[in-house]
């Protein structure tokens, strides 16, 4: 079905002025942005979207033009939080999949999930509307015209109607193997470098590598079955995997504790005085001392 030229430039130019803009290049943008859209309506993916999209902005904005944002952005004051490009081109693809590579879909459905996702730092509007002509052309219905003041406000009323509000559609699991990837590492908003703590190293071997599930000292003598990431001597706490090691309870705690330490443990327990034994209910462990008291003093003794 051709729309009438009339028509299209009444619906760019009235759907510009529903964002305010109402200046001569902004429609001859979007008259660029309509030509390109029609004459590819048969060929809708993601680089269809961001070029419409880039056309539509080219001189509003350049900057971002033809760009998936980078950053947050609220929609009549609620907050769309930015994760990652990723998951947004990955949402997108699900949204094409849903509306547009199935002919019986819904456009008003498919424009209001588009609007939800909110691609675009600015410009989301008019792209949108775009979209949904085109998804009306190709089903071979005529161009719907939302003209600015009554029936403005009646159009933002479909996306105060919950019914009409389209879910974020589920991933797989391969996909949110996918989004956590690109999400971890430097890519994450989290990301510390080597200026981290002890927890965070240790989260990160984990995560990398797995848990320690052998003992990498060729001397172990095997008499534990628990095993545990250890810093080798002489290497500093940071994101290598060949400062660490893998190391039975046993091997940890002998490769930890030195002979000075030994001897500073020594002197502790025969000179500390804290702890009255008389009045502990605890069970004795080593030396007259029970377990909380000789962490105790082993705590204070390496500080």
């Amino acid at each position: 079905m051709m729309p009438d030229n009339k028509k299209v430039i009444k619906f760019l130019e009235q759907s510009n002025f529903i964002e305010r803009e109402y200046s001569q290049e902004a429609l001859e943008d979007a008259v660029k942005a309509w030509e390109y859209a029609y004459k590819n309506r048969h060929n809708v993916n993601l680089d269809y979207i961001l070029k419409i999209h880039k056309l539509l902005m080219r001189r509003l904005n350049p900057e971002i033009a033809g760009k998936l944002r980078d950053c947050d952005v609220f929609i009549a004051g609620t907050r769309k939080i930015f994760v990652t490009k990723y998951i947004l081109e990955n949402i997108l693809a699900e949204w094409l999949k849903k509306y547009y590579f199935l002919m019986e879909s819904d456009p008003k459905k498919a424009h209001i999930g588009f609007e939800n996702i909110h691609p675009f730092q600015d410009g989301n509007g008019r792209t949108g509307r775009i979209l949904m002509a085109i998804h009306r052309i190709n089903m071979g219905k005529p161009i719907l015209i939302i003209h600015e003041g009554s029936e403005q406000k009646s159009y933002y009323g479909w996306f105060s109607d919950n019914k009409n509000i389209i879910k974020r559609p589920k991933h797989t699991e391969e996909t949110k193997r996918k989004i956590s990837i690109s999400n971890t590492g430097e890519k994450s908003s989290q990301w510390k470098g080597d200026n981290i703590k002890y927890q965070a190293i240790h989260t990160w071997l984990r995560t990398r590598y797995g848990n320690a599930n052998k003992c990498e000292n060729i001397d172990c003598k095997n008499k534990s079955k628990e095993y545990q990431w250890a810093l080798i001597k002489g290497k500093l706490y940071k994101r290598r995997r060949n400062h660490f090691i893998m190391l039975c309870r046993s091997c940890h705690r002998k490769m930890d504790i030195t002979k000075e330490t030994r001897k500073k443990i020594s002197i502790g327990l025969t000179k500390y005085i804290g702890c009255s034994i008389k009045n502990c209910l605890n069970s004795h462990l080593s030396r007259g001392y029970c377990m909380n008291h000789y962490n105790t003093i082993y705590r204070k003794l390496e500080k």
